[in-house]
């Protein structure tokens, strides 16, 4: 399995249509980046280009009223 299908495995077993999805990524010198995204391809594709990128991260429900937002310093 791809690291593109495991991920997408992952997200599919804890997650729903509509809910948002909060990732914090972090590179080797600690600079943080977060996003926020609808479970579906725009979070797949995120996480994919984190993980592409080396960065380490998390992902969590994010149950709040802040809105989906692409990556970016956080």
């Amino acid at each position: 399995m791809s690291n593109r299908e495991a991920i997408k495995a992952g997200i599919k077993a804890i997650y729903r249509e509509g809910d948002t999805v909060e990732i914090r990524a972090w590179d080797k010198q600690h600079t943080i980046q977060v996003g926020r995204y609808k479970f579906g391809p725009g979070l797949l594709d995120a996480l994919c280009r984190c993980e592409d990128a080396g960065l380490d991260i998390y992902y969590e429900l994010n149950p709040t009223p802040l809105p989906v937002c692409s990556m970016g310093p956080g």
